[in-house]
């Protein structure tokens, strides 16, 4: 059995035509079946079947907490050359560029003929009510198909933005999450809700030139930062934060000792 030589090793299908032929078969015979119907078992676990019953979702991904390696992105970056998959809408990638305007495939005379009239694969076809209605749950909201503008989602009116939203994609839940250092140089506590319950405390405004958190945000994009007195980024207590601008925050970066002693004495004329 050690001199035994299997009759289809190094063919492909692409050099082969009976694995071609078989190829087509086996494809044409799982067309439209569900996973039961190909025998596969009620806890079967191959990737296909974990994927559906949401086993691979979070902690039990086996990506969850890693990354890949600078090697393993270069082996999926050449695998993807040359395939048109993946590339940025301002690719430079000679693929890519050939495939631009005029020389994209679809605008060749030659091609447009085999695939226009008769030679449509829709020609003679019909939707079906069912596929239809399908399509029409799926655009329904979408207002922009019928000549309105696209509906904006920059700012507050971005989904991610929207607290439920926001739950489900923070912590253990992000793709991203490693172990929580994202916080770091920073301690965990050191959140929007506390920052919040800062400037809420500061009035919103900077305690140094009173500049307010709508001024901010119309002029900046974001509203008031929230400064450690002490410098000390881990002490992340009430009484070390105070709500400051951008300006102010940058200016109290320099002459330190100065600046500690005027929040302190600021912060106990206001709260004692």
């Amino acid at each position: 059995m050690s001199n035994y030589n299997p009759w289809n090793k190094g063919l492909t299908k692409e050099t082969n035509g009976l694995l071609k032929e078989i190829g087509f078969k086996v494809s044409k015979k799982k067309k439209g079946k569900t996973l039961e119907e190909l025998n596969h078992k009620i806890n079967c676990k191959c990737c296909v079947c974990c994927a559906k019953r949401g086993e691979l979702k979070g902690n039990t991904n086996p990506m969850h907490g890693k990354k890949h390696s600078i090697e393993s992105k270069k082996k999926m970056q050449g695998k993807r050359i040359g395939t048109g998959n993946y590339h940025k809408s301002k690719c430079k990638c000679p693929f890519c560029v050939h495939l631009k305007g005029d020389n994209h495939p679809s605008k060749r005379l030659e091609i447009r003929v085999k695939v226009s009239g008769k030679n449509s694969w829709m020609y003679g076809r019909h939707l079906t009510e069912k596929t239809k209605i399908k399509i029409g749950k799926a655009n329904k909201g979408n207002t922009y198909r019928r000549g309105m503008k696209q509906p904006q989602t920059a700012g507050d009116k971005n989904p991610a933005k929207r607290p439920e939203v926001r739950v489900k994609l923070s912590g253990n839940n992000s793709a991203n999450w490693i172990d929580g250092r994202s916080y770091l140089p920073y301690t965990k506590c050191f959140n929007r809700e506390l920052k919040s319950k800062i400037k809420e405390r500061d009035n919103y405004i900077c305690l140094v030139c009173g500049y307010s958190e709508k001024e901010h945000k119309q002029d900046y994009g974001f509203g008031l930062p929230v400064h450690h007195i002490n410098y000390n980024k881990q002490d992340s207590r009430e009484i070390n934060l105070a709500t400051t601008c951008v300006s102010c925050n940058s200016k109290a970066n320099s002459n330190r000792d100065v600046w500690q002693d005027f929040f302190e004495e600021r912060m106990g004329d206001i709260y004692g």
